[in-house]
């Protein structure tokens, strides 16, 4: 990669995810070919199909199947631009959900949302989304989430000039659900062992849930394998946003159960009226192509130490 491109530094420990792959790909030394220009083909993927252009895929392992994958693309066509199209178990998030989880989700892809507001865009069927302008280092670009089946989607373009080209990657969407892979969404791909006293709860697609009288421990399904940095930065916005609670976390430390060493975060969380201690722990599971995030919940005060057994103890289940 060049030192430098039009003025611009490209060495920069700033880039990373997607930023650096539009560095790689030509962004800031050269604007982005029009749409127009670009060669787009319809590729089928589980249960959608979207038009997309030419490009190298970035995450050629990642798995891609029913219940989550991702396409990283750097076009090859005409260098300029970069294409991520991921998606995972849940649903569309509420208005206050999105103002917390658009910051966590620009960040992972090193950007900051710059407009959350409501873009004038077509998804094909007219499905509801959620959509924010985003701008990485140098790199401006869109943001777009949205339903399809008990799946949440996401589109993310970085370039100069590709709204034309987000727009209309959304218009060629077409959401054709597949009944058994939506049946497959109920559960984490993970291996939960609990003491007596525990009972398993409803919970959103791509979750398990358990709660005994006064604790609760929830597994929930990553797509990829996020960075640490990553990690740290969506925990207390995923739990802020999803129970409505004021988070505070506490460092990063390692811990090693029966399946090895894994980061464990510990919180303090506010709902409400309710005062509640939190144990977090991610880590991934490589033959699934994603991670897993574990959280225990108990009455603030309480002994931990049970809690962490439990988590440490889940396990990815393997595959098929």
């Amino acid at each position: 990669m060049a030192a430098a491109c039009d003025g611009v530094s490209m060495t920069g420990a700033r880039r990373s995810g997607l930023v650096a792959l539009a560095a790689v790909a030509g962004i800031g030394c050269r604007p982005a070919p029009p749409p127009s220009e670009l060669p787009l083909h319809t590729r089928e993927l589980p249960g959608v199909s979207l038009d997309l252009p030419d490009g190298t895929e970035k995450d050629p392992r990642r798995a891609v199947e029913y219940t989550s994958g991702r396409v990283l693309l750097a076009s090859t066509a005409r260098p300029g631009f970069v294409v991520s199209f991921l998606w995972e178990p849940g649903t569309l998030y509420d208005e206050e959900e999105w103002k917390m989880t658009s910051a966590t989700l620009a960040s992972a892809v090193g950007a900051k949302v710059v407009s959350s507001s409501a873009a004038d865009v077509k998804i094909g069927g007219d499905l509801p989304y959620r959509h924010a302008a985003i701008q990485a280092p140098d790199v401006p670009g869109s943001l777009t989430v949205f339903p399809c089946g008990g799946r949440r989607m996401q589109l993310i373009t970085l370039g100069a000039e590709t709204n034309a080209l987000h727009a209309h990657i959304l218009a060629s969407l077409r959401c054709h659900p597949d009944a058994a892979g939506e049946a497959a969404l109920d559960d984490a791909p993970a291996v939960v062992e609990l003491p007596p006293g525990w009972r398993k709860r409803k919970t959103d697609p791509g979750q398990l849930y358990f709660a005994s009288d006064k604790e609760s421990l929830l597994v929930h399904d990553l797509p990829g394998t996020p960075s640490t940095e990553a990690i740290e930065k969506m925990l207390p916005t995923l739990f802020e946003a999803a129970l409505k609670a004021k988070v505070t976390m506490g460092p990063r430390r390692t811990e090693t159960g029966p399946n090895g060493p894994r980061d464990v975060w510990t919180a303090q969380m506010v709902a409400g009226s309710e005062e509640l201690d939190a144990i977090f722990s991610v880590w991934k599971c490589p033959e699934l192509g994603k991670s897993l995030l574990a959280a225990h919940f108990r009455p603030r005060g309480s002994d931990g130490s049970a809690g962490l057994k439990l988590i440490l103890a889940v396990r990815c289940k393997s595959p098929g």
